[in-house]
């Protein structure tokens, strides 16, 4: 195996591997890079048996087919301490990898490519795929992401669910705390196939990752019952799913939300960010205590005598209310609505409150839900 390759853009693709790899997996294979050369293209596989990502990258010259494994962290640092210049590798057996800079050579001692174990990529076979845009993808992951949950004794909570049907698509992430209801309308699937999906968080944060960087393109979402595959121009990424059924979200989110408010996003955000500096560090508690056309906003730190005390013009014309909250949860959830204005919609001290944007785009709608805390 032989080709040429760009040291800065190898690098910059190795480094979407970050999130993959474990330098301390038991099974030493998966600590290494696998390089595939085949029809002018480099091919770089690694996996944690949970997570497969597959990239392909243009070769400068001088291919040769073949393929071999690279222990990723030491090419990575390698790269990292070059300038951008042409790097040549080449192999002439399993075991040693030759590599060629404008600085001098380097051997590296390498393992047998054919114990990577990608028997299972290949053999999957899908049942339905979901077709959008990447910039919709990245939009889904933005709104859900942040309030998927972290205990492993409730594993259905860590992810984002995808309930995908033939006239809408609705993706839902919730810890307990907090919970995000995100609608699309425009998401087109496959043989009228309904998909219920638990997508895991790791998977999802190197998605992010990756488009952060990507022009608009259509992705690919292939599933079955276990697995799903993001196919993209340059990249694939397959992961399991997670098992279990996710909780009756609908269940949770109040109907009869007789008290209503409208306010500016950015004064209520800063507002609120003030706030939680003079609010207990164990809980951070506020109180929003709403009076017509206006909202107080009130924090306590009784362990350091510390309080604070806000006024703030609302569009709200209902009976005086109060209700607490954690400021961290308010402002983790308002900081991902778009839009000047929001809508916050209320019912009773002890129910949950329901924060939705005032503009909304037409196919799609959003609802972020968060818990009470405590109430005056």
């Amino acid at each position: 195996m032989k080709f040429t390759i760009s040291s800065n853009k190898l690098l910059k693709y190795l480094q979407y591997f970050n999130g993959i790899i474990n330098y301390n997996n038991p099974i030493s294979i998966l600590n290494n890079f696998i390089f595939k050369v085949k029809d002018k293209k480099l091919f770089v596989i690694a996996s944690d048996l949970e997570i497969t990502l597959i990239t392909k990258i243009d070769i400068i010259k001088n291919y040769q087919i073949g393929k071999i494994a690279v222990p990723a962290k030491l090419i990575i640092n390698t790269l990292k301490n070059f300038s951008e210049q042409p790097i040549t590798f080449y192999s002439e057996n399993e075991h040693i990898l030759n590599i060629i800079s404008k600085y001098g050579n380097y051997t590296i001692t390498i393992q047998n490519a054919e114990t990577f174990p990608t028997l299972y990529i290949s053999n999957i076979n899908y049942i339905g795929t979901i077709k959008l845009s990447t910039n919709t993808f990245s939009k889904i992951i933005d709104k859900t992401l942040f309030a998927s949950g972290n205990d492993e004794f409730k594993q259905v909570m860590t992810g984002v669910f995808f309930d995908i049907t033939t006239n809408k698509s609705v993706f839902v992430s919730t810890d307990s705390y907090k919970l995000v209801k995100y609608v699309r309308k425009d998401i087109i699937i496959n043989n009228n196939q309904i998909a219920k999906l638990i997508i895991p968080k790791k998977p999802l944060k190197i998605l992010k990752s990756i488009l952060k960087t990507k022009k608009e393109e259509q992705l690919t979402i292939y599933y079955n019952d276990s697995n799903t595959k993001f196919s993209l121009s340059d990249k694939t990424l397959i992961c399991k799913l997670i098992t279990g059924n996710y909780p009756n979200y609908e269940s949770v989110i109040p109907k009869n939300n007789d008290k209503k408010f409208i306010i500016n996003k950015n004064i209520f955000l800063n507002s609120l960010k003030r706030m939680a500096l003079f609010s207990s560090k164990k809980n951070y508690q506020i109180c929003l205590d709403l009076k017509s056309q206006k909202l107080n906003l009130i924090a306590k730190d009784i362990d350091f005598s510390n309080q604070a005390f806000e006024t703030l013009k609302c569009d709200y014309t209902g009976k005086d209310f109060k209700i607490g909250f954690n400021s961290k949860f308010l402002i983790d959830i308002i900081s991902h609505i778009d839009g000047e204005n929001i809508i916050f919609e209320l019912s009773k001290p002890n129910l949950a409150g329901i924060l939705k944007p005032f503009d909304s785009l037409e196919e799609e709608e959003l609802l972020m839900l968060v818990m009470p805390y405590y109430s005056q």
